[in-house]
């Protein structure tokens, strides 16, 4: 074919269309467009490692960290073109369709449409049409106009457009639209398009006189196709949400989860994803016998909870510390469990709380009953935010589990000084350990 050859762009039956549609752009001119107005964004260090990572081998060095690429090399101009489709791209599925069609036409360097802050309110056939002309040679803009314009279909519907006609089936060709382009889209864009999706048949089922969500089978699949794709915590906690108990595939949670791990940024989203972790791997556990104490599900619980602990704010370490060694305890793990015990005691509990954890370790760990008991005898002892009478009882306990360990070393000097602490509470200290005898001197006066 000559390069006079005429082009022309008819309509479905085959009628000229009197628009006259823009020549072809070529991908050097529109790669230098994209170019220079990521570079002047707030992404331009983004841009430049791409430009970077794909053109490694074609770089010429400068010296003083100055590298060189021309405009004409394809790597450059494949680079910048895929930054701007994945930008594009995700605006739109982000919803925001007019920043992303004001970013196609300015792109596309039409006369027309060079203001790139000016964000299009509607759009016309003839602006799209001019559009599918002018990236012929550009399928990485053509993939983002696409995605904009089944973005588009679904935000007419949402915004009550086509909500009065839109039945089961238009909502599918939608759906069908967008799974046509999905191996051009990367995981989370995929996973944005069938949310959005999801969305829709949401809705639609919404609309029935009697809604029944476990009926709402369309909107349960875009939801798993969701859990597939995506790393983003939101939209995993979202579809759990939608899906209630009725998920039963605990992998596909546990891998999401994983990848949400792996993709969190701040340590608000490490918090999170670990903890999200650790629940679920609760979930999972089911004890295969009465002493199940090496169980992968809750190693793996509490390894997250550890994860959690580490990035977690200072009143939620209380919360976590209390699910640890509960998990220690079931495994057995009685050293673990008083190390973490020990650290809720005196670094988060106080008065009678911390009184009664030591003496909780002190019954559990038996090889350190001794000086965990002596430990919540001074803590109650020296403690002001006890009551006195409160005090009593909790004195009464320590030296009951206290005075047999003297009893069997045969220290009668610590005996003699736990009596003394009772005496301040109590004007008989053998009464306090065995009050049935205030009852028998009343028995022998009668």
């Amino acid at each position: 074919m000559s390069n006079d050859t005429k082009k022309q762009l008819v309509n479905k039956y085959g009628e000229p269309l009197k628009h006259l549609p823009a020549p072809m752009a070529s991908r050097e001119k529109i790669a230098l467009k994209i170019y220079n107005y990521f570079i002047t964004q707030p992404e331009a260090n983004e841009l430049l490692a791409e430009i970077i990572s794909n053109t490694a081998t074609n770089l010429k060095n400068l010296g003083n960290g100055t590298f060189q690429i021309h405009s004409n090399d394809p790597k450059f101009q494949e680079a910048c073109l895929n930054y701007g489709s994945k930008s594009i791209i995700n605006t739109a599925l982000d919803e925001n369709l007019p920043k992303a069609y004001s970013l196609l036409l300015y792109f596309a360097d039409l006369p027309s449409y060079q203001n790139s802050d000016e964000e299009l309110t509607e759009i016309s056939s003839n602006m799209l049409n001019e559009l599918d002309i002018r990236f012929s040679q550009i399928p990485e803009l053509i993939l983002a106009k696409n995605v904009c314009d089944v973005q588009s279909e679904i935000t007419n519907f949402l915004n009550g457009g086509l909500q009065k006609s839109m039945t089961s089936f238009q909502a599918n060709r939608i759906q069908e639209k967008f799974e046509d382009i999905t191996p051009y889209l990367n995981f989370e864009q995929r996973a944005a398009g069938y949310y959005n999706i999801s969305i829709i048949h949401r809705v639609l089922l919404g609309e029935k006189e009697e809604y029944k969500q476990n009926q709402n089978n369309a909107e349960k699949e875009c939801l798993k196709k969701v859990l597939e794709y995506t790393s983003d915590y939101k939209r995993i906690n979202y579809c759990l949400n939608r899906f209630g108990n009725s998920l039963t595939d605990k992998e596909t949670i546990l891998s999401a989860y994983r990848r949400a791990l792996s993709a969190a940024e701040t340590t608000n989203d490490l918090y999170k994803t670990n903890l999200a972790l650790a629940e679920c791997y609760l979930e999972n556990y089911r004890p295969t016998g009465f002493r199940d104490t090496q169980n992968e599900d809750m190693e793996q619980a509490e390894l997250h909870y550890q994860q959690a602990l580490s990035y977690a704010k200072e009143p939620e370490k209380l919360g976590l510390l209390q699910h640890i060694a509960k998990l220690q305890l079931r495994q057995h793990k009685i050293q673990e469990w008083t190390e973490t015990e020990t650290l809720i005691a005196m670094k988060f509990l106080h008065g009678e709380e911390r009184c009664y954890t030591l003496l909780k370790i002190a019954a559990q760990n038996k090889e350190l009953s001794l000086p965990y008991l002596e430990q919540a005898l001074k803590e109650a002892d020296k403690s002001r935010r006890i009551t006195k009478p409160r005090k009593r009882i909790l004195l009464q306990k320590i030296a009951h589990n206290l005075r047999p360990i003297y009893e069997q070393q045969n220290d009668k000097e610590k005996m003699q000084q736990l009596d003394n602490i009772l005496a301040k509470y109590n004007s008989s200290p053998n009464q306090q350990l065995n009050p049935l005898l205030k009852y028998v001197k009343k028995s022998k006066q009668k």
